[in-house]
C-alpha cells in the first residue's frame, strides 16, 4: 500500500488537531492541557470519547488522537478492549451513545485510533485483534507501519514487534519491510538509509557480519532480498555509527 495514499486517511485527525491548537487562546493551549492530563483523567477523557462510539466534538477528536499516541501503553489496550466489546456483542449498537454512526463505522474508527500510534503498542493491540478476525483486521499491520513510516520511525517499530513472538504480526512486518525495500522508486525516504540508522542504533556499534547473521529483520528476508541490500545497509550503518561517535 503506498504510504502517501494510506496518511490521506488520517489528514482529518491531524487537521483538526491544527485547527483546534490554534484555535484555542495561547493561555489555554488545548494541546497543553492534554498533556498535562494525569493518567487517571487521560483513563476517564478515553472512557467519556468511547461511550460515545465516535467522539462527536473537535475537542474530543483531538484529545482521543493525542492520548491514543502520546499515551499508548495506557491508551490502546483500552480501544482494543472496546473493539472486542462491539465485536462479541449481539447488540453492539447498545454499547456506545451516538446512535448515528453504525456499529461497523465505530468498530472501523477505533482500529485507525490503534494504527495512527504507528508504534509496538499499535502493532500488540493488532495482534489480539488478528487473533479475533484475522480476515478482517488483515491490514492494521500494514496501516500501523505506514504511520510509522511517516515518522521514519519505521524500524522503531518493526524490531520490537517482531519481538512480540506472534507469527501473524511477524510474517506481515517482514512482508511490508520487504516491499518498501523493493520500492526503488520512491522519493520520499530511503528504506536502506533508516534501516540502517535503526541498526546503529540498536547495536551500539558499527555493525558486523555477525549482527547481520543474527538481525531479526535481515535473517527473515528473502534470500534474493537480504542479498540485493545487504552491502549498502552494512556500509550506511557503519557511516550511521560514525555519526553518532563523533557528536
Amino acid at each position: 500500500m503506498d504510504t502517501r495514499c494510506f496518511l490521506t486517511l488520517f489528514g482529518f485527525f491531524l487537521t483538526t488537531a491544527t485547527a483546534v491548537s490554534q484555535s484555542v487562546p495561547r493561555q489555554e493551549n488545548l494541546l497543553d492541557r492534554i498533556n498535562r492530563m494525569s493518567d487517571a483523567e487521560a483513563v476517564g477523557a478515553v472512557h467519556n470519547a468511547l461511550d460515545q462510539g465516535v467522539p462527536t466534538g473537535d475537542n474530543e477528536n483531538l484529545a482521543l488522537y493525542a492520548l491514543a499516541v502520546g499515551r499508548s501503553a495506557l491508551i490502546l489496550p483500552m480501544i482494543e478492549n472496546k473493539i472486542e466489546q462491539l465485536l462479541k456483542s449481539p447488540f453492539p449498537g447498545d454499547l456506545y451513545s451516538n446512535k448515528t454512526m453504525s456499529p461497523q463505522f465505530v468498530i472501523l474508527f477505533l482500529t485507525r485510533e490503534i494504527e495512527q500510534a504507528g508504534n509496538e503498542e499499535a502493532l500488540r493491540q493488532a495482534s489480539k485483534l488478528l487473533k479475533i478476525d484475522e480476515k478482517r483486521f488483515d491490514r492494521m499491520v500494514e496501516n500501523t507501519m505506514a504511520v510509522a513510516m511517516s515518522d521514519r520511525k519505521a524500524f522503531a517499530a518493526a524490531y520490537p514487534g517482531l519481538e512480540i513472538g506472534d507469527p501473524a504480526i511477524e510474517k506481515r512486518i517482514i512482508a511490508w519491510v520487504e516491499r518498501e525495500l523493493a520500492d526503488e522508486g520512491r522519493s520520499d525516504v530511503d528504506m536502506r538509509h533508516l534501516w540502517a540508522e535503526a541498526m546503529a542504533e540498536r547495536y551500539r556499534v558499527s555493525p558486523t557480519e555477525e549482527h547481520w547473521s543474527k538481525d531479526p529483520i535481515a535473517s527473515r528476508l528473502r534470500p534474493e532480498t537480504a542479498q540485493a541490500v545487504h552491502k549498502d545497509v552494512l556500509r550506511l550503518a557503519a557511516d550511521a555509527w560514525r555519526r553518532r561517535a563523533t557528536r
